[in-house]
Formats: structure tokens, C-alpha cells, sequence
């Protein structure tokens, strides 16, 4: 049972650290408050914006000390640079090199290229009015935008926006203006009531020490649970390790949304992952592991020890013994589970499980990973069996190896 328990503690403390300490978590969360707010709009610069000598020039690295300023000028950045409206090619067809071509051409008369071009004319102005119509759009839908950004404050600290304002020497108490990789930003500081994002005091400091404190307690925890017993082990060491880390590396992937849904509902913070992998996260910490690690636990603890008196197991609730003289019979199961193939339900082999009854006590031996030890367990139960038993130990054990 203690074994167990160390276990289980083990393969949901590693992955919870793991999470803590290297997913990217969000430790920050939204309040409603009344404030000064940066509120900033960009769009493309023009002619008449250039002439202008109050613009300011500024460059990604006077920017790069004010990190959420930066962020925010790259994000309205991308948006105009989408919505920036293209020049369209004078010549979309090629009309004037093939109007020259056609007069070249053998078995054309001047009258069909005439109307041939005249033809490429209509379909190239069908071609501009389309591309205006598209413009138009765009357009309508960038002032939309440039709507929302004065309306919508950022999460630009005021601090932050003074810092930047005093170091570059930008000018403009309640709107200034600076050019940054051939895009107008206009800057707006307004005192609303709106969102702000505002970190959890601690939490970010607090998730990553308490990543280590799990990390230390599980490695401290794996002591004693490799241990060998006397006997032949159902698992070898090597193959319980493999589970061990496969369960690992499973569970950060689930645990990463469990953590997430926790600090949702514990500090308010945004959400990072999605509803699914959230209800999974739950799901597989206490349901699946506890499931997965009974299991691993359960073959890493069986000890099968055969001698001329009887077979006795050391496993992970008990000690079990059945006499030779005791034994009832020896039979080999399937356990299955159901499984739906082409739309058909049929069963699925999951494990062969022999099971040794005696007058006063019985054993359940789990199918060894290997093959091997089957064949070990297998030959020491031939060797020691009294004479009468020997043939029914043949015909089950070729059950208990055989593939399907």
C-alpha cells in the first residue's frame, strides 16, 4: 500500500512541477477600475504626414526597454500593414505589349486586333473597378478598427508611456504623435473606466518555487520504488521506469489544463488552454492516474517465488501462498474490454492473467511485459510441481505465451 501511495504521489507531483516551472501560465488577470489609460491609434503615414516637424522618428530599439509599449506598436503595426491599401499595375493585362503583338501576328487582320483589344480594355476596367470596390472595403474596414483603438484602452502602463514620452522627448500633453517603420501612431492618455491588466502579487515568483518543492519531493519519493524482491519480479526494473515516464510525459500535457482551470477559478486569470483539454486535466488527475499508477504499481510489486512446497507471491495489498498439495487447479484468463471496429463492437484482448486456487488461499499472477519471464515462471513451476500438475502447467502456459 505504501508503495502504492508513493507512487501515485509521485507520477502527479513530477508533472505538476514540470508545469508549473516551464508552461508558458498566464499569472496575470483583468480588473475593472477607473484610471488613466494609453489609448493608440496607427494607420499608414502619407505625403502630408511626412511634411509634418513635429513627427518623431522611432526606431525597435529605443522601443525595446518599454516592453509592453513595443508589443502594442507591433500588434497595430500588423493590422495597418493588412489594411494598407497596394498600388494596382498600370498595365494588368499587358494590353500595350500585345496590342503590338497582335499587329505582328500572321493571319490577323487589323479590324480583329482592333476588337480584340478593345475586348482586353473592357475586361481590364472590370478588373480596376473590382480592385476599387475591394479597396473600398478594406478601408471601410480599417476605420472601423481605428474606431475600436480609440475607444478600447491598451494595456500599456502609464507609467511605462511617461518613461517612454521623457526619454525619446516626444512632444504633446494630451495627443502625441511619432512614426514608427512607415506607420503613423497617434497616442491619446484619457481617464476611463476599463479593464487592466494586472498581475497576481506573487504568483509568478510563487509558481515556480513551488514547481521545485514538487519536483524535489517526487525525485526524493523515487527512492525504494525500484526495489527488487526475492523471487522472480513480474516487471523488470527497466520496463516499470519506462512506465513511469511515459505516465509522466502523458500527465504534463493533462495536468497543464488542470493547473490552468485552478488558477482560473483560485486568482482569476485569463485562459490559456481550451474547455476540452481543461475537463481532461481534471479527468486524468483523479480518475486515470490513480487508474494507471494501481496498475504499474500492482506489476512492479509482484515477487513469484517457486519451490517444492508451493508458489507464494509477494504482491503489493499481501503475501500469498498455495501448497502444492493444496492445489485445486491452475487456469489462464483474458481480461477484454470492448472495442467498436468498422462499426462492429468486439471484444479487446487487454492482459492473460493465471490464477492458481488452492483449499485456503489463492494467486493472481498479471501477465509479465516479457515473454521471457513467462517462460521463467513457467520452467520453475515445471521443475518444482509434483508430476500430476505438470501437464495442465504445459497446456496453460502455452495459452499464457501464445500472442492472441
Amino acid at each position: 500500500m505504501l508503495l502504492f501511495i508513493k507512487r501515485l504521489i509521485v507520477l502527479i507531483v513530477i508533472p505538476v512541477g514540470l508545469v508549473l516551472l516551464l508552461a508558458p501560465l498566464y499569472t496575470s488577470r483583468n480588473i475593472y477600475k477607473d484610471a488613466d489609460f494609453v489609448f493608440l491609434v496607427a494607420g499608414p503615414v502619407t505625403p502630408e504626414d511626412n511634411n509634418r516637424e513635429a513627427l518623431v522618428q522611432v526606431t525597435r530599439k529605443q522601443l525595446e526597454p518599454y516592453e509592453q509599449v513595443l508589443f502594442t506598436v507591433l500588434e497595430r503595426k500588423k493590422e495597418v500593414d493588412f489594411y494598407r491599401p497596394s498600388q494596382p499595375a498600370a498595365d494588368v493585362l499587358g494590353l500595350e505589349s500585345l496590342g503590338n503583338t497582335l499587329s505582328q501576328m500572321d493571319g490577323v487582320s487589323p479590324e480583329q486586333g482592333e476588337q480584340y483589344k478593345k475586348d482586353l480594355v473592357r475586361q481590364q476596367k472590370s478588373i480596376r473597378n473590382t480592385e476599387n470596390q475591394a479597396q473600398q472595403y478594406r478601408q471601410m474596414g480599417f476605420t472601423s478598427k481605428q474606431g475600436l483603438w480609440d475607444m478600447e484602452p491598451t494595456n500599456i502602463p502609464i507609467e511605462e508611456w511617461d518613461q517612454l514620452k521623457e526619454a525619446l522627448s516626444l512632444q504633446g500633453d494630451e495627443k502625441t504623435s511619432f512614426v514608427f517603420e512607415d506607420t503613423l501612431y497617434t497616442c491619446v492618455v484619457r481617464y476611463e473606466s476599463g479593464y487592466v491588466n494586472t498581475p497576481v502579487p506573487g504568483l509568478e515568483q510563487g509558481r515556480k518555487i513551488t514547481g521545485v518543492v514538487f519536483l524535489v519531493i517526487g525525485l526524493f519519493l523515487i527512492t525504494g520504488l525500484y526495489r527488487k524482491k526475492h523471487g522472480i519480479m513480474i516487471a523488470k526494473t527497466w520496463c516499470v521506469m519506462l512506465w513511469d515516464v511515459i505516465v509522466v510525459l502523458v500527465s504534463g500535457f493533462f495536468v497543464y489544463g488542470a493547473i490552468d482551470l485552478l488558477f482560473m477559478k483560485l486568482f482569476g486569470t485569463g485562459m490559456r488552454t481550451e474547455e476540452f483539454i481543461q475537463f481532461m486535466g481534471v479527468f486524468w488527475v483523479l480518475l486515470a492516474i490513480p487508474a494507471v499508477t494501481l496498475f504499474i504499481a500492482a506489476s512492479a510489486a509482484q515477487a513469484v517465488t517457486v519451490t517444492e512446497q508451493g508458489m507464494s507471491l509477494d504482491g503489493l495489498f499481501s503475501k500469498r501462498f498455495v501448497s502444492w498439495d493444496e492445489l485445486k487447479s491452475i487456469e489462464v484468463t483474458e481480461l477484454h474490454s470492448v472495442k467498436r471496429a468498422g462499426g462492429i463492437i468486439a471484444p479487446k484482448q487487454l492482459m492473460k492473467i493465471m490464477r492458481l486456487e488452492g483449499e485456503s488461499s489463492s494467486i493472481t499472477l498479471m501477465e509479465p511485459p516479457l515473454k521471457s519471464t513467462k517462460k521463467r515462471i513457467l520452467e520453475a513451476m515445471l521443475t518444482h510441481a509434483p508430476e500430476e500438475w505438470k501437464n495442465t502447467i504445459e497446456e496453460e502456459g502455452k495459452t499464457w505465451t501464445a500472442y492472441l
